[in-house]
């Protein structure tokens, strides 16, 4: 029997699942010292295989009455591998957006071909004339100067019929101005580590630390999933945990405080702070034409110059961006629709002017042989620009509703961030839920628009479980309490003050 005690290398995989087998038993969490004496693996050893189980699995962390931490992990089974269900469904997807792009590209060709078209026939059209005039001894037509500058702003659009745009000038192509007029505005590509990238800054500007209840107020996520969230940082960006002596849990980022290249970083303007100025300016006249005298809390305004702050604002102050239909003015779709009704009437036109062309032609160089138009001449040259010019019309109509619904559901969502912030600007007094439905409703809606959230109460109860607020009643009725939320707020403010001081 050997009865001295190994030294083992580091297994990853085996003492993960030494861990997972004793947490199991343990719903309620266990601290590191528990994990240690149960499973027999060093400090080290255990500190590792939790940090590779906080990627694993989701977890949050809480403290016991020694101030302790105290690991709770959930082993829910999760989705498994890919099935051939799933598979299908993103061959479909994908089936789906290939088909989407060939019919953007091969729509926006065939209008574009056709307003050429429409405008070479009718300038043709103007030149047969004129040579008839001309030979009658007749009074000339002048070429109107706007077909001219239409032909060569068509061309031009042709041109860069495969070219996507790019650069800060693109969206003035016109190319562009009709793709978006179309189909809709320019989507920017979406940044799957943009909360990531926030709370980062805001760790990095505040002395390398923070707590759950500023993951919260920059976020507007229930306290669990802050939680959750703030022990998958603690395992991607090499962190740790303290405990106050209130027993608020401080999650501490070493390399974010103490890294001099970050804090000159971090005290470069922050430029993705607020929205750029032509999407501000659509804002504002967006709320122009809607009549809103109260500009939505949060969201910019226009400036002259880009507004650069390094502040991480809290949620209720960085509210989603209303969609619009498209990214241009309202004075280049006036144009644009002016230009689609002058294809679509053509598409009557140009037949009888073509066949008039022609059957003069035809008939001064032959008399007993008239040339014959089938009804393919009428499904080139009319059915088809005319269906174009349908589509051209229609998808922006067709469209309208979903940008509405969509502005609708961002309104509810923006809601419920004002709610937050009302409630944190309230966060060290009751709140007595009779009292505050009404002010809430004339707190959390802009002027000019309506609740989407129609039952308040539900939402405000909602939000105040998501808080993990105390309920209590008294002679004035129902009221909550959010006493952690504000511990926490207040311990980070010591923690910074005393910081600043030194």
């Amino acid at each position: 029997m050997d009865n001295t005690i190994d030294k083992k290398a580091y297994n990853e995989v085996a003492f993960k699942k030494l861990l997972v087998d004793f947490l199991k038993t343990r719903p309620q969490g266990a601290t590191q010292n528990e994990m240690v004496v149960a499973t027999g693996l060093s400090k080290d050893w255990v500190e590792l295989a939790v940090r590779a189980l906080l990627n694993d699995y989701p977890a949050h962390l809480e403290t016991n009455e020694q101030q302790d931490l105290v690991y709770i992990f959930d082993f829910t089974p999760r989705a498994g591998n890919m099935t051939l269900r799933k598979w299908f469904g993103l061959f479909f997807s994908a089936l789906r957006k290939g088909f989407m792009v060939f019919f953007k590209g091969w729509t926006l060709l065939m209008y574009c071909t056709y307003v050429l078209l429409n405008l070479l026939v009718l300038f043709v059209f103007f030149i047969f004339i004129n040579i008839l005039a001309a030979i009658l001894d007749k009074e000339t037509i002048h070429m109107p100067g706007w077909l001219i500058r239409s032909i060569d702003n068509v061309i031009m659009a042709l041109s860069g019929i495969f070219s996507f745009p790019r650069g800060k000038n693109a969206s003035r192509g016109y190319l562009h101005l009709m793709f978006t007029y179309i189909f809709g505005e320019t989507r920017r590509p979406v940044n799957d580590l943009e909360i990531e990238k926030r709370l980062l800054r805001f760790i990095g500007l505040n002395q390398g630390k923070i707590i759950v209840a500023e993951i919260v107020k920059l976020t507007g996520w229930s306290v669990r999933k802050a939680q959750e969230e703030a022990a998958q940082l603690l395992a991607n960006y090499h962190g740790d945990a303290e405990v106050t002596e209130e027993g608020v849990i401080v999650y501490v980022f070493p390399d974010l405080e103490e890294d001099p290249q970050v804090a000159k970083f971090l005290q470069q303007p922050n430029r993705q702070a607020h929205v750029d100025k032509k999407v501000a300016e659509k804002i504002e006249k967006y709320r122009a034409r809607n009549n809103e005298a109260q500009p939505n809390e949060g969201v910019p305004t226009a400036t002259n110059d880009q507004e650069e702050v390094n502040e991480v604002r809290p949620i209720w102050q960085n509210l989603l961006p209303t969609r619009f239909m498209n990214d241009n003015d309202p004075e280049i779709n006036k144009m644009i629709i002016v230009g689609n009704s002058f294809n679509w009437a053509m598409s009557l036109v140009t037949p009888f002017l073509l066949m008039f062309m022609i059957s003069y032609v035809t008939q001064l160089i032959d008399e007993d042989d008239p040339f014959e138009f089938g009804s393919g001449f009428f499904y080139i040259f009319a059915i088809i620009p005319f269906v174009y010019s349908f589509l051209f019309w229609f998808i922006p109509l067709l469209r309208r509703p979903g940008v509405i619904l969509a502005n609708r559901r961002i309104d509810a969502i923006n809601e419920e961030y004002r709610l937050l912030g009302v409630i944190f600007n309230k966060i060290g007094e009751p709140l007595y839920r009779k009292y505050e439905l009404q002010q809430l409703k004339t707190a959390i809606v802009p002027q000019g628009k309506s609740l989407r959230n129609r039952d308040l109460g539900k939402l405000f109860d909602e939000k105040m479980i998501e808080l993990e607020a105390e309920s209590h009643s008294d002679e004035h009725g129902q009221y909550y309490t959010l006493d952690e939320l504000k511990l926490g707020l207040d311990v980070g403010e010591k923690i910074r003050q005393s910081k600043a001081q030194l």
